[in-house]
This record gives C-alpha cells, structure tokens and sequence, in this order.
C-alpha cells in the first residue's frame, strides 16, 4: 500500500538564545534579492553563529539538513528543513548556498518568526496518533461513495507545525493519499487537521492532472512506427516474449480497468496492441516517450527525473478523458470526445517532471507555489520535444487534442482563453493551469532570446528547481532563482531580466564587474585560492570566523589574481589585520594597468580595517591583490579580504 511516514530529518543546526521581536502571530521571512544581501552579511560576519545571528530564531527552534548537493561551480547549496519544538514546519525550507571558499553566496527560501506566539504547548509525542488522522480522512473520503470499492495508495502521515493563510501557527496533523474507485474518480488530497479541536484547517488536490488539454501516433498527427521514424523503444526479452520494462521504466496495460502494475507482454518485436479512439498504439507511445525523458535527464544533467522506476499506465477505465500523475504513476485514459488517446511526448515529460519537482524543490501544488510548479511541467514538455526532434512550436497537447488547435501557448499563453501572462492578472485562488502562463511567458521568451535554445532555458529552471526554490517559493522568488541559474551557467542575465519583466516581475543583474576573492576568509582552514610565498600559516587568531592568515617570516605573503572586473572602472579593495610596524605589514594592489598601491598595518593589538581604491586601465580587467610581509620580525595577520566595485 506504500504507506509511509514522515519522519524526521538529522539536526544539523540548533539555534540557541535569541530573542525574537515583539509580534501577535507567527510570521512569515521570505527571502528575495532585496533582503538576502544584509542576511549573507551577518552570516559570513560571524560564521560560528551564523543562523542565531541572521535569523533571530529561539531556543525552541532548529533547522536540520535535509539534503546538499555541489553544483559545476563549486558551489554547495545546503537544503534545511525548520522544527519547532523537535516538529517540522510545514512547507518552511531554507536554503543556503556556500561557494568553496566556505563563504556564503546566497540565500532563498522561507522561515517563520515568533511561532511561540500561537503555539503555547505541544502535547507529548505520545499522544500524537497522525495515523488515526489518516484513517479518519480516508473514512471521510469513503464517504463519497460508500458503496464503491475504493483503492488507497501512496498514503501519507506525519505531525507538522501549519502556518495558516492569516500567518497563524497550528500544531497539526498533516495527511494525503491517493483514492481512486472503479468507475474513475482519483484525487490526491492533503489534510490539515487541527490537533486540539480535529477541524480540518485546509485541503487541496495535488493530483498533477489535465482535462480540456503509437505503432504511435493518432489520427491528427499521423501515423509514425517507433523503430524507424523514432528510435525503437527499450524491452526486456525472455523466451521470446517482449515485457515493457526496464530497471528505468515499465509499460502496463489497465485493460480499461483502473487498477494494475504487471508490465504489458508480447511476442517480440513489434506491439500492435490496442488501437483505440484513433490512436494507432498508446502503449508504444508510452514506453518510447518515458524512455525519452528519462534519456533527456540523464543526459542533460546527470540525473532521472524520478529516484525510482517510472510506471507508465495506459488504456484507464472506460472513454476518460484524460490523464494524471499520482506522485509515483503517471496513468492514461484512452480519451473520449476531448482527446485521442493521450500519450504524447509533450504530455508525458510534463507529467514525469512533476516528479523532478517532488523530489527537488517540492513546489507546493497550490498558489503561486503550484503555479510554478505546473510551468516547469509545462517547460519540460517543451525540452522533451526539443531534445527528440530538435525543435518545438511551444504548444501544450497540439499533438492530441480534438477539440482544439492546442490545450496551452506558451508564446502566448491567453489564446487557451484562460490563462495570464501578467502578475498583475494574478489572484488568489486562481487555478494553476491558468497562473502557470507567467512563467510560461517567460520561459518562451529567454528562449527565443538571440544566442539561446530551448535546451538553455530548461536549464535554468532546471537548477533553479534543484538549487534555488523551495515549497513555498512566490513568483519572485522563483523569477529569482532563474536569473541565479543563469548566472551560475553564464548565460546572460539581461535577457533573463529582460524576460521576466514583460511579465511583469523586476529583476536585478548583479553587476558582470563583480570580481571575486576566492577564500577571502581563510575559512577552508588553508590558503587554497592564493598564491603562498615565503612562511605562512593559518592561525585562530582571526578577526571574524575560525581562521585567519599568518606571515611569519621576511618576504612572506599571499597574493590572488581577481578576474571579471571591468575596464576603467573604480574598485575598493579592503582587510582586516594586525602587525607591528617594524614588521613591515601591508595591504597592496597591483597589476591593474595602474601603479602599485600599498597601505601599512601598525596596531599589533588589536584588528584594524585597511582600503585602498584603484581604478583598471582602459584593457585591464583583472587585478592582483597581495597581503605581504617585508621584516623578519614579528608577525603579520590578515582576514577577511573584500573587494567592492565603486
């Protein structure tokens, strides 16, 4: 019945003593581009209590790591879960990217302040009982139809701190399951139960599914034979049988039926089985198109977009009209008056890839959380074709639908009659099949943009998806996590910008003149990133963090070219350090198409800030930065090295 748990996660961080401001309610910290800068500070400023410092949490509160993952550029980005109280805050995640010289880079994500507010006592863990919780919400969804014969799958349970529309804390309940019966009704609900009082404070469907939107192919598109149009579609053969599974993927024929997992069988080569509502063999269609994107994952980033084998189930029940995914399974009808059979490549990597979602960001399938989630699905039907046939037309279901020249235009998004192109065009409670045309808007647009692919612009939602959003992410936020994915590729952000703003969401570029110290905190415990000469070490004595740099002898220094600075432009380059002045300790630039500048430290006490202000030369678009120590005497430190462009 695949029933599981919800536990809870290693504690990584527990954040000690720090009162948090006066408030009635719990409070929501989303972070954007505008506020993470003064939060990046203060956690690079004292490293040892980074999340106390920048966050403000209590006692009672922790995060706990839910998973890393290092990215091309070396950056790691540390995914965190909020506990209030030892309990997951539903939806709350944090995450934190650090790049390799152990500073942080950047910040997204959602926290809550001040749950202490709503939330008085949580009653012992004993007498939490979620799985009673379960039982009751599947009795109560048995309600229904008490008559059917209901089938329970993917069941869920856990206990959970819920945040309410009004920023209010309840201790909960939080429980959901896949129900289908005979005669085709699957939901996928979740449920927010009230510990104290049972209410049921909120619920929605998560299941990702369309109404209104093989040989393979129908009647609209034609008839095309997979093995000579399309690559042929993977197998497993024994005794001269042909089963439509591999460890990646499995086929199964419902038979019309709405229960099944045994893979579809046949003499092998060539399937022919079924032809039905115009579609001359949905079951090849759906072998070949899973193999596609699965192929499509792997290949581009290294990674399926499921961690388990993808089950494609075909030929649902009698003339339904339409298809879903149920967290694990993506099922098929055969369609009726709406659609053919609707197994078509588009169709099948949205669906998969609200997988991909699930199991990275873990986009919330609701508000403008679902909105996104839903336009990844979208985009990813788009990457699917490319990667096939090296083009798309950025329609949705075009390939299936009967009533209708497409189900979605991505180019142009309110053409379905539907869906918005604009935030301004956003409400609260809007469906997001609709609000999903912002991000499709802007996915078409990056695009088309000069110098860009399909291929380039999946990739940035693509990592945005894996490093930068979580379950709560907004529209800017998400807006913020692609134009982050772009900068990580090195594609140019202006278009990015550029894009989201027709949409009607505001992007900063951070400036391409911004270089960049490596390990300009010593915080690796080494001099990786610098040029060594002479005898140094890394000491404790540091001015912010663990570690600090030390020159211990005549001649000694450590020095670091600076790159993607900009031509004839200003920059501050700055230290913190301490020396004796018969010493000889100095701050310098150099290499700048300017002349060498050096300022002294003489304060052996006690940590002192040194700057000096350079400009490049009209071809100079790097500068070598050096801390460096002349006398034998004494010693020399130095940390915390910055660079600002003026």
């Amino acid at each position: 019945m695949n029933k599981k748990k919800w536990g809870f996660i290693t504690l990584i961080f527990v954040l000690c003593c720090l009162m948090v401001t006066s408030s009635w309610a719990a409070k929501k910290v989303k972070f954007y581009q505008a506020n993470a800068n003064d939060y990046i500070r203060m956690l690079n400023e004292k490293p040892g209590q980074r999340m106390v410092n920048a966050f403000g949490l209590t006692r009672d509160e922790a995060l706990v790591l839910l998973r890393q993952r290092t990215d091309f550029n070396g950056v790691t980005h540390y995914r965190y879960q909020q506990v209030y109280k030892g309990i997951p805050v539903w939806g709350m995640q944090t995450i934190v990217s650090v790049g390799p010289d152990n500073r942080v880079v950047r910040l997204n994500g959602t926290m809550v302040l001040d749950i202490a507010k709503d939330i008085k006592g949580i009653p012992p863990v004993s007498s939490l009982d979620p799985a009673a919780a379960l039982k009751r919400m599947k009795e109560r969804h048995k309600g229904k139809d008490k008559r059917a014969k209901w089938l329970f799958k993917n069941e869920q349970y856990g206990t959970y701190i819920y945040i309410d529309k009004k920023q209010k804390a309840h201790p909960c309940y939080v429980v959901s399951f896949f129900a289908d019966r005979e005669c085709a009704d699957p939901s996928r609900f979740i449920h927010f139960i009230d510990i104290e009082t049972g209410k049921i404070l909120h619920r929605f469907d998560m299941l990702a599914y369309a109404y209104g939107v093989g040989p393979g192919g129908n009647l609209k598109i034609g008839y095309y034979y997979h093995g000579v149009d399309y690559p042929p579609f993977p197998v497993t053969e024994k005794n001269g049988i042909c089963f439509m599974e591999t460890t990646e993927l499995k086929s199964v024929d419902l038979n019309h039926g709405t229960t099944g997992s045994i893979p579809h069988a046949f003499t092998c080569y060539e399937n022919t089985h079924e032809p039905i509502n115009g579609g001359y063999c949905p079951l090849n269609d759906a072998q070949a198109f899973g193999k596609q994107v699965i192929d499509m994952y792997n290949g581009w980033y290294g990674v399926p977009p499921v961690p388990f084998q993808l089950t494609l189930r075909c030929h649902y029940s009698v003339d339904y009209d339409g298809w879903f995914w149920d967290g694990t399974t993506l099922t098929f009808g055969d369609g009726y008056v709406i659609f053919y059979p609707p197994v078509a490549l588009d169709i099948v990597g949205h669906e998969v890839s609200h997988g991909f979602t699930d199991y990275n960001s873990g986009l919330i399938y609701s508000g403008q959380p679902g909105g996104i989630n839903e336009s990844f699905s979208d985009m990813a039907g788009q990457a699917a074709k490319y990667y096939l046939k090296g083009t798309t037309d950025y329609t949705f279901g075009s390939e299936i639908c009967k009533t209708c020249t497409a189900l979605k235009y991505l180019f142009d998004p309110p053409l379905d009659g539907h869906s918005i192109d604009h935030v301004d065009d956003y409400y609260e409670g809007m469906p997001i099949q609709y609000s999903s045309g912002i991000f499709n808007k802007a996915f078409y647009l990056i695009s088309v943009s000069q110098g860009w692919t399909t291929r380039m612009a999946f990739d940035i939602f693509v990592k945005a998806n894996q490093d930068y959003w979580e379950p709560e992410t907004d529209f800017q936020q998400g807006a913020e996590g692609a134009m982050y994915a772009a900068l990580d590729y090195g594609y140019p952000c202006g278009d990015v910008k550029n894009a989201f703003a027709v949409v009607g969401i505001n992007l900063t570029c951070p400036s391409p003149c911004q270089g960049i110290i490596i390990n300009p905190g010593f915080e690796t415990g080494d001099t990786s990133g610098w040029t060594v000469t002479g005898n140094v070490s890394i000491t404790s004595d540091a001015h912010s963090g663990s570690y600090a740099v030390s020159l211990d002898g005549a001649g000694s220094s450590v020095e670091q070219v600076i790159t993607n600075l900009c031509a004839s432009t200003s920059y501050t380059v700055s230290c913190w350090g301490k020396a004796k002045s018969q010493a000889d300790v100095y701050l310098g630039v150099k290499n700048y198409g300017g002349t060498e500048q050096t300022i002294q430290f003489t304060d052996f006490k006690n940590f002192v800030k040194k700057s000096i202000t350079f400009t490049t030369g009209a071809a100079n678009t790097s500068a070598t930065i050096f801390f460096i120590k002349l006398d034998s005497r004494f010693t020399g430190i130095g940390d915390d090295f910055e660079i600002i462009k003026n």
